[in-house]
Protein backbone atom coordinates (compact mmCIF):
# COMPACT_ATOMS: atom_id res chain seq x y z
CA UNK A 1 0.00 0.00 0.00
CA UNK A 2 1.60 3.27 -0.85
CA UNK A 3 1.46 5.71 1.77
CA UNK A 4 -0.51 8.79 0.12
CA UNK A 5 -3.14 7.02 -1.72
CA UNK A 6 -3.81 5.43 2.31
CA UNK A 7 -3.89 9.20 3.34
CA UNK A 8 -6.49 10.15 0.53
CA UNK A 9 -8.70 7.17 1.55
CA UNK A 10 -8.11 7.38 5.05
CA UNK A 11 -11.14 6.69 7.14
CA UNK A 12 -12.20 5.11 10.24
CA UNK A 13 -15.06 2.91 9.16
CA UNK A 14 -15.82 1.81 12.68
CA UNK A 15 -19.05 3.13 12.30
CA UNK A 16 -19.06 4.23 16.16
CA UNK A 17 -19.80 7.51 17.74
CA UNK A 18 -17.99 9.23 20.41
CA UNK A 19 -19.40 11.57 22.96
CA UNK A 20 -17.26 14.49 24.01
CA UNK A 21 -16.50 13.34 27.87
CA UNK A 22 -16.06 10.33 26.32
CA UNK A 23 -13.28 11.91 23.59
CA UNK A 24 -11.74 13.74 26.49
CA UNK A 25 -11.33 10.18 28.64
CA UNK A 26 -10.05 8.56 25.47
CA UNK A 27 -7.35 11.48 25.06
CA UNK A 28 -6.37 11.92 28.82
CA UNK A 29 -5.91 7.63 28.93
CA UNK A 30 -3.23 7.98 25.67
CA UNK A 31 -1.74 11.25 26.73
CA UNK A 32 2.16 9.21 28.71
CA UNK A 33 5.04 11.60 30.24
CA UNK A 34 8.56 9.89 28.61
CA UNK A 35 10.35 9.11 25.48
CA UNK A 36 8.53 6.71 22.75
CA UNK A 37 11.30 4.30 23.83
CA UNK A 38 10.48 4.57 27.80
CA UNK A 39 6.62 4.51 27.21
CA UNK A 40 6.63 1.43 24.75
CA UNK A 41 8.76 -0.44 26.95
CA UNK A 42 6.23 0.11 30.35
CA UNK A 43 3.03 -0.25 27.94
CA UNK A 44 0.43 -2.76 29.21
CA UNK A 45 -2.59 -4.02 26.34
CA UNK A 46 -5.90 -4.04 28.58
CA UNK A 47 -8.44 -5.56 25.76
CA UNK A 48 -5.45 -7.76 23.80
CA UNK A 49 -3.46 -10.16 25.46
CA UNK A 50 0.52 -9.63 25.45
CA UNK A 51 0.99 -12.40 22.54
CA UNK A 52 -2.40 -10.78 20.45
CA UNK A 53 -0.96 -7.42 20.46
CA UNK A 54 2.34 -8.77 19.02
CA UNK A 55 0.86 -11.39 16.35
CA UNK A 56 -1.84 -7.70 15.82
CA UNK A 57 0.87 -5.71 15.41
CA UNK A 58 3.25 -8.02 13.14
CA UNK A 59 0.49 -8.05 11.19
CA UNK A 60 0.42 -4.20 10.58
CA UNK A 61 4.01 -3.67 10.45
CA UNK A 62 3.71 -6.34 7.35
CA UNK A 63 1.35 -3.56 5.72
CA UNK A 64 2.82 -0.54 6.39
CA UNK A 65 6.66 -1.46 6.89
CA UNK A 66 9.66 0.86 7.52
CA UNK A 67 10.43 2.52 4.33
CA UNK A 68 13.49 5.25 3.33
CA UNK A 69 11.13 8.11 3.61
CA UNK A 70 8.66 6.72 7.12
CA UNK A 71 8.92 4.32 9.98
CA UNK A 72 6.80 1.49 10.14
CA UNK A 73 4.29 1.09 12.52
CA UNK A 74 6.03 -0.55 14.78
CA UNK A 75 8.33 1.93 15.14
CA UNK A 76 5.88 4.33 16.14
CA UNK A 77 4.05 2.34 18.72
CA UNK A 78 0.56 3.04 17.37
CA UNK A 79 -0.57 -0.62 18.53
CA UNK A 80 -1.66 1.64 21.88
CA UNK A 81 -4.52 3.48 20.46
CA UNK A 82 -5.42 0.14 18.59
CA UNK A 83 -5.86 -1.40 22.14
CA UNK A 84 -7.26 1.74 23.84
CA UNK A 85 -10.24 1.80 21.13
CA UNK A 86 -10.78 -1.70 20.95
CA UNK A 87 -10.86 -1.46 25.10
CA UNK A 88 -12.84 1.86 25.25
CA UNK A 89 -14.58 2.70 22.85
CA UNK A 90 -16.37 -0.51 21.16
CA UNK A 91 -19.70 -2.15 22.54
CA UNK A 92 -19.52 -5.44 23.68
CA UNK A 93 -20.83 -7.31 21.07
CA UNK A 94 -18.43 -5.92 18.49
CA UNK A 95 -15.65 -6.77 21.10
CA UNK A 96 -16.78 -10.45 21.11
CA UNK A 97 -16.84 -10.45 17.00
CA UNK A 98 -13.10 -8.78 16.91
CA UNK A 99 -12.03 -11.65 19.30
CA UNK A 100 -13.73 -14.48 17.98
CA UNK A 101 -12.32 -13.28 14.38
CA UNK A 102 -8.65 -13.26 16.23
CA UNK A 103 -9.45 -16.60 16.66
CA UNK A 104 -10.16 -17.32 13.18
CA UNK A 105 -6.56 -15.53 12.06
CA UNK A 106 -4.64 -18.23 14.44
CA UNK A 107 -6.68 -20.94 12.66
CA UNK A 108 -6.04 -19.80 9.12
CA UNK A 109 -2.27 -19.04 9.20
CA UNK A 110 0.11 -22.21 8.52
CA UNK A 111 2.06 -22.83 11.87
CA UNK A 112 4.24 -25.31 10.46
CA UNK A 113 3.14 -27.44 13.61
CA UNK A 114 3.55 -24.50 16.33
CA UNK A 115 1.80 -25.21 18.82
CA UNK A 116 0.46 -21.06 20.15
CA UNK A 117 0.15 -17.60 19.17
CA UNK A 118 3.21 -17.02 20.84
CA UNK A 119 4.90 -19.86 18.38
CA UNK A 120 3.72 -17.42 15.08
CA UNK A 121 7.07 -15.81 13.37
CA UNK A 122 7.24 -13.36 10.44
CA UNK A 123 7.73 -15.79 7.93
CA UNK A 124 4.38 -16.97 8.56
CA UNK A 125 2.60 -13.83 8.80
CA UNK A 126 4.16 -12.26 5.49
CA UNK A 127 2.30 -14.98 3.27
CA UNK A 128 -0.87 -14.51 5.60
CA UNK A 129 -1.33 -10.67 4.94
CA UNK A 130 -0.07 -11.05 1.52
CA UNK A 131 -3.44 -13.77 1.30
CA UNK A 132 -6.20 -12.05 2.92
CA UNK A 133 -5.21 -8.04 2.89
CA UNK A 134 -3.88 -7.52 -0.29
CA UNK A 135 -5.84 -7.35 -3.48
CA UNK A 136 -8.36 -9.21 -5.26
CA UNK A 137 -10.45 -10.09 -7.35
CA UNK A 138 -13.66 -7.81 -7.73
CA UNK A 139 -16.05 -10.50 -7.50
CA UNK A 140 -13.86 -11.71 -4.24
CA UNK A 141 -14.48 -8.31 -2.88
CA UNK A 142 -18.08 -7.96 -3.26
CA UNK A 143 -18.30 -11.13 -1.59
CA UNK A 144 -16.13 -10.00 1.20
CA UNK A 145 -17.79 -6.73 1.44
CA UNK A 146 -21.61 -8.39 1.55
CA UNK A 147 -20.27 -11.18 4.31
CA UNK A 148 -18.93 -8.51 6.66
CA UNK A 149 -22.09 -6.39 6.17
CA UNK A 150 -24.43 -9.00 6.83
CA UNK A 151 -26.88 -9.43 9.66
CA UNK A 152 -24.98 -12.38 11.26
CA UNK A 153 -28.22 -13.76 13.43
CA UNK A 154 -29.04 -14.53 9.31
CA UNK A 155 -25.90 -16.06 8.50
CA UNK A 156 -25.94 -20.22 8.45
CA UNK A 157 -23.51 -21.59 10.71
CA UNK A 158 -20.86 -22.69 7.97
CA UNK A 159 -20.81 -18.66 7.18
CA UNK A 160 -20.17 -17.35 10.72
CA UNK A 161 -16.65 -18.50 10.66
CA UNK A 162 -15.62 -16.61 7.52
CA UNK A 163 -17.78 -13.79 9.00
CA UNK A 164 -15.77 -13.37 11.69
CA UNK A 165 -12.66 -13.52 9.98
CA UNK A 166 -13.38 -10.81 6.96
CA UNK A 167 -14.93 -8.81 9.83
CA UNK A 168 -11.71 -8.54 11.50
CA UNK A 169 -9.51 -8.24 8.53
CA UNK A 170 -11.71 -5.43 7.59
CA UNK A 171 -11.63 -4.12 11.13
CA UNK A 172 -8.39 -4.59 11.83
CA UNK A 173 -6.74 -2.81 8.24
CA UNK A 174 -8.95 0.10 9.14
CA UNK A 175 -7.97 0.27 12.69
CA UNK A 176 -4.31 -0.01 11.32
CA UNK A 177 -4.47 2.97 8.85
CA UNK A 178 -6.38 5.47 10.96
CA UNK A 179 -3.89 5.09 14.27
CA UNK A 180 -0.62 4.85 11.84
CA UNK A 181 -1.83 8.61 10.11
CA UNK A 182 -2.89 10.00 13.47
CA UNK A 183 0.32 9.02 15.44
CA UNK A 184 1.92 12.01 16.31
CA UNK A 185 5.26 11.01 15.07
CA UNK A 186 3.51 10.51 11.32
CA UNK A 187 1.34 13.43 11.87
CA UNK A 188 3.90 15.98 12.82
CA UNK A 189 6.65 14.86 11.30
CA UNK A 190 5.94 12.86 7.84
CA UNK A 191 2.72 14.68 6.77
CA UNK A 192 1.80 18.99 6.77
CA UNK A 193 0.64 19.52 9.43
CA UNK A 194 -0.67 22.78 11.62
CA UNK A 195 -1.75 22.46 14.83
CA UNK A 196 -4.23 25.81 14.55
CA UNK A 197 -5.70 24.87 10.69
CA UNK A 198 -7.91 27.27 8.99
CA UNK A 199 -10.86 27.08 7.07
CA UNK A 200 -11.31 23.77 5.14
CA UNK A 201 -10.76 23.97 1.84
CA UNK A 202 -11.69 20.78 -0.18
CA UNK A 203 -10.06 22.09 -3.43
CA UNK A 204 -6.69 23.40 -2.55
CA UNK A 205 -4.26 21.65 -4.93
CA UNK A 206 -0.74 20.57 -3.43
CA UNK A 207 2.36 21.62 -4.56
CA UNK A 208 4.89 19.59 -6.19
CA UNK A 209 6.36 17.20 -3.65
CA UNK A 210 4.33 18.76 -0.62
CA UNK A 211 3.06 16.38 1.65
CA UNK A 212 -0.65 15.20 2.40
CA UNK A 213 -2.28 17.06 5.66
CA UNK A 214 -2.05 15.17 8.55
CA UNK A 215 -5.37 17.42 9.63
Amino acid sequence: MKRRSAVKTLSLGLGYTMTASGMAVFMNSCKQEGTLKEIAAEWKPIFLSTSETTLIEDILDVMLPTTEASPGYKAVSAIQMVDNTLAKLWKKEDQLDFKNGLNQVLSRVETDGAASIEELTIDYIKPFVETYMGKVSDEENDRRWKLIKADKSELESSELEDYYFHKFIHNIRNLGISTYFSNEIIATEHLAYDPVPGAWNGCMKLEEGQNSWSL
